[in-house]
């Protein structure tokens, strides 16, 4: 009679984890498949962020702004194809298999499973929003610098949704990320109405969802309205994050890298009065 195969003992002082069960190994390969499929797309996100790299900036016009609208609406029918086609990991019963789904997952692609979605959706929103401006203003280029004209730091709506995702989520998404990934406007917004339109806009597309009714912060600030609040000020619509706890709050300028604990303070600052605020109701990452 034949005797089993026995699996060679391992090395002194080496670690080897017992082998996976069946339903295990098939769900890390899932995770794998899948992983594979976003490792794949990610040669469409950096074709369509190529359109906009200074690379291809000839006399000031990126590659994007030379496109004709119907061959813009082409490119983007392409990439968010790609997306929607895209799978998600199957459900997981448990916690073994959701941990062995994620680590075959960041096998075939080389990311993590949340990181990866957050990308590929920064993509799909990019879309979007070029989309519009290719339809609306065929004659006007498709914005990618935020509305701040100078360089891709100085937007303020970027810097404050940064601020936001981490002070909600704990995920840190750099400013520069989402100014490559979103899409902004070119140059500044100089009327207040058209800014706060604008960003609010935006906030609600890359995520950050706002109550529909402004709030004096002021007046917030003195009944203790615990809460996180994106404050636009007057004049060009300068737009900041801000927090209000029980004990105390905290208006957070990350674009120009200050923190001020009275509205006094930020007002001195900025040179300009407060006008809206919105309560921030959540952060929607596409986890």
């Amino acid at each position: 009679m034949a005797t089993p195969a026995v699996s060679p003992a391992p090395a002194p002082g080496v670690f080897r984890p017992p082998p996976l069960l069946p339903d295990l190994q098939a769900a890390r390969q899932a995770g794998r498949r899948v992983g594979v499929a976003y490792g794949e797309f990610a040669a469409w996100e950096q074709y369509f962020l190529d359109l906009f790299a200074e690379g291809g900036v000839v006399q000031g016009i990126a590659l994007w702004d030379r496109l004709p609208p119907e061959r813009k609406l082409e490119v983007l029918a392409r990439v968010q194809n790609a997306y929607n086609s895209l799978p998600k990991l199957p459900p997981s019963t448990s916690i073994a298999m959701a941990r062995v789904l994620r680590e075959g997952f960041a096998e075939g692609s080389q990311t993590g499973y949340e990181t990866a979605l957050f990308a590929t959706r920064a993509v799909w929103v990019a879309c979007e929003l070029a989309k519009a401006y290719a339809v609306a203003k065929a004659s006007t280029p498709v914005p990618y610098h935020i509305g701040a004209s100078i360089n891709l730091t100085r937007d303020c709506t970027s810097h404050t949704a940064s601020r936001a995702i981490l002070e909600m989520t704990g995920v840190e998404v750099p400013a520069e990320r989402l100014v490559r990934t979103f899409g902004v406007p070119k140059v500044s917004i100089a009327k207040y109405r058209d800014a706060v339109t604008y960003a609010r806009r935006w906030f609600e597309m890359v995520g950050i969802r706002l109550e529909g009714k402004p709030v004096d912060l002021l007046q917030a600030i003195q009944r203790k309205a615990v809460g996180r609040y994106v404050v636009f000020f007057q004049g060009e619509g300068h737009v900041v994050f801000a927090e209000i706890t029980v004990t105390e709050t905290r208006i957070i300028d990350d674009q120009a890298g200050k923190v001020w604990h009275t509205i006094i303070e930020a007002q001195n600052y900025l040179k300009e009065p407060i006008g809206a605020a919105h309560r921030i109701e959540s952060v929607v990452l596409p986890f």
